[in-house]
């Protein structure tokens, strides 16, 4: 079996497959999650750009991330969703070691 056999390359695009689902699930996740804490966060700035309002922009994000590595496996779609995955990160970490007034 060489490199570029069939057999090969059937097993390259079931993991590429397996790999976009796990991506798209992680950020469904994240979108949940986010989805479920915004209400409580918009509760300090009711009528502005609150944190419960960043929570749904992060959410709505994820699941065009998502959505998009689902429907394309291109190389811009992993970029995106390591860009949003990569802000939610940023964003925890942040806001755990850093003092960031309200």
């Amino acid at each position: 079996m060489k490199n570029g056999s069939p057999t090969s390359r059937s097993r390259n695009t079931a993991l590429l497959i397996v790999l976009r689902i796990v991506i798209a699930a992680t950020l469904a996740v994240d979108a949940i999650i986010h989805l479920q804490l915004a209400a409580n966060y918009q509760l300090a700035a009711p009528a502005g750009i609150g944190q419960g309002n960043l929570f749904r922009i992060q959410a709505v994000s994820a699941i065009l991330a998502g959505l998009y590595v689902l429907i394309r496996g291109s190389r811009a779609s992993y970029v995106a969703a390591a860009l949003v995955a990569l802000a939610a990160f940023a964003a925890v970490m942040l806001y755990r070691y850093l003092d960031i007034p309200a």
